[in-house]
């Protein structure tokens, strides 16, 4: 249930301005008549070290609850006190939503009004459940509490017509209204729950665990963390002046005419005027931060729109050439002088870059284009300078030489660059052939011919000019090609038995089954793969069994052969297959069994991995299912010996807690029959007084000691057994009401009787 943003503006002060940094630091608890509630309250902020301010809830006008960071209700039944809360709702919600932390205890009991009903919109009613169901056992709320819940008296309040967005964490188990939810407001926050300080005190959980958590929980809040609502990157805390809308946040852009202040300036900058010129942005001003630019404004050189007409520092350009002097042109009264203007030999800075340009000599050959100079770019151009052989007027007479420009036999080249201008397969760069010619006119004959760099070129006989091995008297070698470029081979280097291998490739040219890379014939004495090694191929030479033709990868070291065991060595194939299996990861887990995988078949087990109940050692430390016990009481959940792992109190040999429903010792059965009688006591069973064996259902009435001997809810002075006279007179009855439940008490006299034990009862179940 989110409110107006007129809400959360008037609110700004309790969170969102320059004090957001520096929190209210107290909480403020309000106190009942009845101490209880208040004094666990207390007991837990003193635990946590958490200041706090106590006052009675008759003082609750008088309090500026936004003083404070976090306001705690104690919780405890009383019409006064419930109204009180009731008149103060809308003080408590503008605290919520400027930011603070409301813990609201709603306790009641059965018939008193008005009911304690939480903020927002929440309906808080008394039933009758007491058992609970934790919806989210992740929250920080319900840290360290065991599902199911059996509270106390307190917890018979639930929830009904929750607010707009609660998240609830606890439900009653029987009817499913909730019992605990949180609610984010405005900037602040609601814990809701219909328990107090006793809530978890019947599943032997430490007394206030809930509020523990409620206190710590609502301290460390921050107003301001991640509250973006409207996902623009500004919150209320940023100073968003609307969190609902995107489009407006502190820089963000002013539109016109819409009546939105979209940048948080506190004004619609639409008619705002940040110059003081007379003009805001929707009157025209093009420059509401330029006092000198606006409407009508008058136009100066200074590179602005200063008359807001959509051309900066125009009627500045007097000789229209299409630039100003603020622009850079250094003479308004000449179209021809402006920035760029190619300079003339005139006298003037044409270009207007500072420097008379015909006084200057750019290729720093002595002569300025006002000397003279027909190239100022090139420092071999100037008046007198000497010919060279480039196309080029050196010399600046306006003629380039003859030789320069004539190409005689037309093959690209002048005659002054052509070392025969009468050949046109003689030019720079033509590729030399056997002539004794220089045809590439680089002063050489036939240069660069031997290609392969056996000092003989194809000018001299050489028939293969790119293998070194072969030219004129070039030794044959085995390689079944004319070295010697006689245009025959040698006899050795012919196939003669068809094997692909000539005789000089080959230790014997007459057997086809005999060339290099042949396989071995183990014992025959034939050396056939040509290897010259017949003694390592077919010879056992470290005595392991296997030859080297038998597949033994190593014949000299006996421990390596193909039936050897494969070791971590991390040297070696020990097992010829061909791998070291040192380096292997069968199960694909990431370790091998060189890295200490006990188990290389199973991907489950190997070093570091998680020990989980499945008889394995999965983390391969020797031990199976060690170290799994998640609830630490030195009982493991593994094989069914802790019979829930998930609680400390629970495991073989804990002390067993009576009529709580819980097998603590893990035997299977819960302590029910203290006393030793027959008969079940506690809350649920028949046996009133569970021990004191004399005491149950069967029993006789003793008449003489006070008690009720046989568990009938009727005490001597009023049993059947002990009572003689009138039929018709019934003996007088009268019921007690106790915090912790409701149902038939006993009677005043037998309470009398009962003593000490009776009145210890009355005292725990009264508490709230």
């Amino acid at each position: 249930m989110r409110r107006s943003l007129a809400i959360l503006g008037a609110l700004a002060a309790l969170c969102c301005t320059a004090e957001v940094a520096a929190q209210p630091a107290e909480v403020l608890l309000i106190q009942n008549s009845a101490p209880w509630g208040a004094n666990a309250w207390q007991s837990e902020l003193n635990l946590s070290g958490i200041p706090y301010t106590q006052i009675q809830y008759q003082d609750l006008g008088n309090v500026n609850l936004g003083q404070y960071h976090m306001v705690i209700t104690s919780s405890v039944q009383g019409s006064p006190y419930n109204a009180a809360l009731q008149q103060a709702m809308s003080d408590f919600e503008s605290f919520v939503q400027g930011g603070g932390v409301l813990v609201w205890s709603g306790c009641t009991q059965s018939g008193e009004t008005p009911y304690p009903h939480p903020p927002f919109g929440g309906q808080d009613f008394y039933g009758a459940d007491s058992n609970n169901v934790v919806l989210d056992p992740s929250h920080d709320l319900l840290v360290g509490v065991t599902n199911p819940i059996y509270g106390s008296s307190a917890s018979h309040n639930y929830f009904s017509g929750l607010p707009v967005d609660a998240e609830v964490l606890v439900n009653h188990s029987g009817n499913g209204n909730p019992v605990l939810y949180v609610l984010y407001e405005g900037m602040g926050l609601l814990i809701a729950s219909g328990h107090t300080w006793e809530y978890g005190w019947s599943n032997n959980q430490d007394a206030g665990i809930v509020l523990r958590n409620a206190v710590n929980w609502g301290w460390a809040f921050d107003p301001c963390a991640g509250v973006d609502l409207d996902g623009d990157g500004w919150t209320d805390c940023d100073n968003d002046c609307d969190d609902q809308d995107p489009t407006v946040h502190p820089g963000a852009a002013e539109i016109c005419d819409d009546g939105i202040d979209q940048n948080c300036d506190g004004a619609t900058d639409e008619y705002a005027d940040d110059d003081g010129d007379g003009y805001s942005n929707c009157d025209g001003d093009c420059n509401d931060f330029d006092p000198l630019a606006f409407p009508g404004g008058v136009e100066v050189c200074d590179f602005s729109d200063n008359d807001c007409n959509g051309w900066i520092d125009d009627g500045f350009d007097q000789d229209a050439d299409g630039w100003t002097e603020c622009e850079g042109d250094c003479d308004e009264a000449n179209p021809a002088i402006y920035p760029g203007a190619a300079e003339e030999c005139n006298g003037y800075d044409d270009d207007c870059d500072g420097v008379v340009d015909e006084q200057t000599d750019d290729d720093h050959d002595g002569w300025t284009v006002c000397q003279g100079d027909c190239n100022d770019n090139d420092p071999t151009v100037y008046p007198a300078a000497p010919e060279l052989c480039d196309e080029l007027d050196n010399d600046c007479d306006q003629a380039v030489p003859e030789n320069e420009t004539f190409d005689g036999d037309g093959d690209g080249f002048v005659e002054c660059l052509d070392c025969n201008d009468a050949d046109p397969d003689i030019f720079p760069g033509q590729q030399e052939i056997c002539d004794a010619i220089d045809n590439n006119c680089d002063g050489d004959v036939d240069e660069g011919l031997d290609g392969d760099g056996d000092e003989v070129s194809v000018c001299e006989g050489d028939c293969d000019d790119t293998d070194a091995t072969i030219y004129p008297g070039a030794p044959e070698l085995c390689d079944e090609l004319d070295n010697d470029c006689d245009e025959a081979l040698a006899e050795y280097e012919f196939d003669n038995d068809g094997d692909g291998f000539i005789e000089c490739a080959e230790c014997d040219d007459t057997d086809a089954d005999v060339f290099p890379g042949a396989p071995e014939t183990c014992d025959d004495g034939i050396d056939s793969d040509c290897a010259g090694d017949l003694e390592f191929t077919e010879v056992d030479n470290d005595a392991d069994g296997y030859s080297e033709c038998g597949g033994d990868c190593d014949d000299e070291d006996s421990t390596v052969n193909p039936g050897a065991p494969e070791i971590c060595n991390g040297l070696k194939d020990d097992d010829c297959n061909p791998a070291t299996d040192e380096l292997g990861d069968l199960d694909l887990d990431g370790f091998n069994i060189c890295q200490g995988d006990c188990d290389d078949l199973n991907d489950a087990a190997f070093p570091g991995a998680d020990e989980v109940c499945d008889g394995v050692d999965n983390d391969c430390n020797g031990l199976a299912d060690d170290g799994i016990d998640y609830d630490h009481d030195g009982h493991s959940g593994c094989n069914s010996e802790d019979c829930n792992d998930n609680n400390a109190s629970v495991y073989p040999g804990a002390p067993e807690v009576p009529y709580d429903g819980i097998d603590q010792d893990c035997d299977g059965v819960d302590l029910t029959d203290i006393d030793g009688d027959g008969f079940e006591g506690g809350p649920y069973g028949p046996d009133c007084n569970d021990n004191d064996a004399e005491i149950n259902p069967d029993a006789t009435e003793d008449c003489e000691d006070g008690l009720d001997g046989d568990c009938d809810g009727i005490a001597d002075g009023y049993d059947d057994d002990c009572v003689t006279g009138d039929d018709d007179e019934e003996p007088t009855n009268c019921e007690c009401h106790a915090a912790g439940g409701s149902g038939a008490g006993a009677p005043l006299a037998l309470l009398a009787g009962l003593g000490g034990l009776a009145l210890r009862r009355r005292a725990r179940g009264a508490r709230v």
